[in-house]
């Protein structure tokens, strides 16, 4: 139609930004609910019902940039992926397409299920008598299973839909060197982590900042320190490992007045402020949208700001009301 170009682009951002933060099996959420010892199904459906929220103000906010600045479609944008360009591959269907993205979120689901049938008195005894189903359903919702699964069809399918080795090698090494990269950023993580606990930040922190232990200051901290590291450094993944390598003593320390979820949550929204050109994620965008890194400074990095700042009022109205303690 070639108009409301702007109001589409932010439309598809805000509307899958927000799980990049809050909703794993994602690599940043993944690992701060791991550090902070979050189930990981609980950690999807905060994050799910967080985001929603959050995604909300981020529409809206995309409603009146529609409408304060007129970008057009330009004819530079990178058609390659269009499907006159593909019109002659075959495709997968939509459902096996979303089949590598749903398999683990339900694989993971499955533990927190099994683990609330086990408080039932009658589905206890029927796990009871049958502990080696009870045990494969533990099995399958393990991360590492439920995301080598998620991989194991990816691949079957990258076999079954791109017959050209050539074609399979470079997605296989593309999607390697990002995977690598995430690896090294979490083991760097984890490293940075313990030498924190064993350096006694957790102390350091309670004498600095002595009502963190109040709840919503804490929040605060969390929100501000990944907001902070995100700006300097640029990788939204890299600054949520970073603040819950900093956090996790100080949360496993002291006795909170609400789940960490709410923490995970404060982290994962500190993520999304004001991205910038040091972000991998605005060039993607600027450069398959078209627009000029101006553009994208008003529209983009507002646009995650304001999802960032709602998201994080939401998880303070949520530790205070719903602690879930």
């Amino acid at each position: 139609t070639k108009r409301n170009y702007l109001l589409y682009v932010l439309s598809i951002i805000v509307g899958a930004t927000m799980a990049h933060s809050l909703v794993p099996p994602t690599p940043g959420p993944l690992m701060v609910a791991g550090a902070l010892e979050i189930d990981v199904a609980l950690m999807m459906q905060a994050g799910i019902v967080v985001g929603v929220l959050a995604a909300s103000s981020g529409y809206l906010f995309a409603l009146w940039a529609n409408r304060r600045w007129t970008i057009p479609l330009r004819d530079e944008v990178d058609r390659s992926d269009s499907p006159e360009a593909r019109a002659g591959e075959v495709a997968p269907s939509l459902w096996l397409s979303l089949t590598p993205i749903v398999l683990p979120v339900v694989l993971l689901s499955l533990g927190t299920i099994l683990a609330q049938a086990g408080r039932a008195e009658g589905l206890a005894n029927w796990l009871t008598e049958h502990a080696q189903v009870a045990a494969f359903i533990k099995t399958l919702s393990d991360k590492h299973v439920a995301l080598g699964l998620a991989a194991v069809v990816a691949m079957w399918m990258l076999h079954r839909y791109a017959p050209d080795p050539l074609d399979r090698t470079r997605v296989i090494q593309e999607a390697i060197s990002g995977a690598g990269g995430i690896v090294l950023i979490t083991a760097a993580g984890g490293a940075f982590g313990e030498v924190l606990r064993q350096c006694g930040i957790a102390a350091a922190l309670q004498q600095r900042f002595p009502l963190a232990q109040s709840g919503p200051l804490l929040l605060a901290v969390a929100f501000f320190l990944t907001a902070v590291v995100r700006v300097a450094q640029g990788s939204a993944t890299v600054a949520m490992i970073t603040a819950v390598g900093i956090l996790s003593p100080l949360v496993k320390q002291i006795e909170l007045p609400f789940h960490p979820v709410y923490v995970a949550l404060a982290i994962g929204c500190g993520s999304k402020p004001l991205p910038w050109m040091n972000d991998s994620g605005f060039w993607v965008i600027t450069r398959m949208s078209g627009m000029t890194e101006g553009e994208s400074l008003k529209t983009f990095s507002i646009a995650l700001t304001v999802m960032g700042i709602c998201g994080f009022l939401v998880t303070l109205a949520g530790a205070s009301l719903l602690p879930l303690r």
